[in-house]
């Protein structure tokens, strides 16, 4: 049993080099489909093998080697090694082990194929993915523009220093990130500026009280220059990091649809985009907030979640990771809905899905993959998971069922 697992193995990996490739035939995209439907685990394996970094890691480490002698060697043991153990491997077991030896496999085999041709592995994912599904989409950048008290608009750009002065108060950009210097000491009366990111854009910016503020793509922060009062409070559309500073006399409110998030010192995590159920989500990953909205008050402790609309508060426990996986530069996805995943495409690639007619939801997908990767390379990923298909048209990403489905 475990022989024709192993071949079942090499087969597989033949069919993964040739997907990424752009050469497999029709029939052998078929039986692909059908060995990642019926194999469990083989998800989250196909975005281990078509990660691009991982595949040029490969090619140090085989390019030191014999690799025929030494992968006829580790052929020889594995499928000796089967043959006379009395030990039988449970489905998990056997699943890791494959994993390791497709991954191995795969690398091997795309990196001595584009080794021979003078291509670099990952433009040989690239120029197939561009093949696959038409045009493509770069990921978004660090961009933003700033809105002053008066009206006026600078743009903010990646990676471009800047300085100016408005109202006494010093502000400048470094490392992509706004920086706000106060030199009144906050008692005076202080302007509002808002800062706000476009689809395909992210930005960050140090308030006055030293508050750290991460924006995603579609968001905006509307901010005082300087905090007075016995509060600190600043209202959000989007999406947003919050790292806060300490201050016990003057807590910090994040005002966001319609809900307050009261804090002192703490880090949280606030998704307040416009969706089907107004919902806004924030996610606590250290210290203490108090969540008001008109019908409710609760406590969050770390670790936790609070979802709010209109109506309702509900309360639970969070994987912190998923909630501000964004932040560190990641998609990362957990039994999501597949029109939650394309709804965070379309505002990072600064693309609008369509769904072809003979589409029929509901879709899941678990996965991870980081976000400075072109579209097509993201929709190689979800496309492997049999899901769905996809047709990217200049900014429009079609959504089309598999063939036969």
């Amino acid at each position: 049993m475990e022989q024709k697992q192993t071949r079942q193995a090499l087969r597989a990996s033949e069919l993964i080099v040739k997907y990424l490739r752009g050469n497999i035939t029709p029939q052998e995209q078929a039986e692909l489909e059908k060995w990642v439907a019926e194999t469990e685990g083989s998800s989250k394996l196909m975005q281990e093998i078509t990660d691009a970094e991982m595949l040029q890691q490969g090619t140090a480490a085989f390019g030191q080697v014999n690799t025929d002698e030494k992968w006829e060697q580790l052929l020889d043991k594995v499928i000796a090694k089967e043959t006379t153990s009395s030990k039988k491997l449970n489905k998990t077991t056997w699943f890791s082990a494959a994993a390791v030896f497709l991954i191995a496999v795969a690398c091997w085999m795309v990196v001595s194929t584009t080794q021979k041709q003078g291509q670099s592995v990952v433009s040989t994912i690239t120029d197939s993915a561009t093949k696959n599904y038409g045009d493509d989409a770069l990921p978004g950048s660090f961009k933003a523009e700033l809105v002053s008290g008066n009206g006026m608009v600078t743009h903010l750009v990646r990676d471009k220093d800047s300085t100016f002065n408005e109202g006494g108060e010093n502000i400048y950009t470094t490392a992509n990130m706004l920086v706000y210097e106060s030199k009144n000491g906050g008692n005076a009366k202080t302007e509002w500026n808002t800062l706000r990111t476009p689809n395909g854009g992210e930005y960050a910016v140090t308030l006055a009280d030293g508050t750290k503020v991460w924006l995603n793509a579609a968001s905006s922060l509307h901010y005082p220059m300087q905090f007075t009062g016995n509060e600190r409070r600043v209202k959000l559309t989007g999406e947003a990091y919050f790292e806060i500073a300490k201050n016990k006399d003057k807590p910090f409110i994040v005002a966001a649809n319609k809900m307050d998030v009261q804090a002192v010192g703490t880090v949280f995590n606030v998704n307040s985009y416009a969706n089907a159920d107004s919902a806004t989500i924030t996610t606590l990953e250290e210290g203490s907030i108090k969540v008001t909205t008109k019908h409710s008050t609760v406590m969050v402790k770390p670790g936790q979640q609070v979802k709010t609309d209109l109506k309702t508060t509900a309360i639970s426990n969070a994987d912190v990771g998923l909630a501000t996986a964004w932040k560190n530069g990641l998609f990362q996805f957990n039994n999501a809905p597949l029109a939650e995943v394309v709804q965070q495409l379309s505002r990072w690639y600064d693309v609008q899905v369509v769904y072809d007619g003979d589409f029929k939801q509901p879709k899941f997908f678990t996965g991870e993959i980081k976000r400075n990767v072109p579209l097509s390379k993201l929709l190689q990923m979800l496309e492997l998971t049999g899901i769905a298909t996809f047709k990217i048209n200049k900014n429009t990403l079609t959504i089309l069922p598999l063939k036969g489905k």
